[in-house]
């Protein structure tokens, strides 16, 4: 946050100069081949392989850095057990609190998504999803409207990593995929809502019947060969 890095001593930042930095920040993640200096190169470019931006006349490699070094995703203190996530649950369950306000969604759609990272060394959580188009790196189980493509509510895979001195996650005891299913959809209970259930993990008929308890209509493309739920007849498909 702003107060945090004016906290930690980074002199004199104002909100301007910390959007500047998200803007050359995002430059920067929108292209590959190419490594921090050579944003910041002064010498003449080689026309065939130059970089495709120079930030000199916007900020100095320096102070990207001091900024970069002090940035954080939380104001929280670290708990005293060992918790790979604890910087990024706050901004994951404020982004959710935030959403919940802000926007309803028509035509809901759950699946999952994945955040790339190729090391799975440098990466808590990290996981390989032979069937996504980016296999490698963390999966967020997301929301979204699939009308205008918004996306609301999000949940970070943890597996392994989760600490084991943290609580259950509300609806626990339904199991890990109908609980997932409720946790995601409560904003919408007794909505009368329909949603759109991706068929390979979230198809389960235990899932859907609890759904329709709390109101709301769930449905997914089913594969005979493939993906059929649990107890539901071949032929009755």
């Amino acid at each position: 946050t702003l107060e945090s890095l004016v906290a930690n001593n980074v002199a004199s930042l104002l909100l301007g100069e910390l959007l500047r930095f998200f803007g050359i920040f995002m430059l920067i993640a929108t292209t590959t081949g190419w490594n921090c200096d050579d944003f910041w190169a002064t010498d003449i470019p080689n026309p065939r392989n130059s970089c495709p931006f120079n930030f000199l006349d916007y900020m100095s490699k320096r102070r990207f850095n001091v900024i970069l070094d002090e940035l954080c995703l939380t104001d929280r203190e670290q708990p005293p057990f060992v918790d790979k996530f604890w910087q990024v649950c706050q901004m994951v369950a404020e982004w959710n609190a935030k959403m919940a306000h802000q926007f309803f969604l028509f035509i809901v759609c759950l699946d999952e998504s994945m955040s790339i990272w190729t090391n799975c060394w440098t990466c808590p959580g990290w996981v390989f999803c032979p069937h996504k188009t980016h296999p490698f790196g963390n999966e967020y189980h997301t929301l979204c409207c699939a009308k205008s493509g918004v996306l609301t509510q999000i949940e970070l895979v943890e597996g392994k990593d989760r600490p084991k001195e943290l609580p259950n996650p509300q609806y626990h005891e339904m199991g890990k995929t109908v609980g997932l299913l409720m946790r995601l959809l409560q904003l919408y209970f007794t909505s009368c809502q329909c949603v759109v259930l991706d068929s390979v993990f979230f198809c389960v008929l235990k899932g859907i019947v609890e759904l329709r308890k709390k109101g709301i209509f769930s449905g997914a493309f089913i594969m005979k060969c493939q993906y059929l739920p649990a107890m539901v007849p071949f032929k009755a498909v």
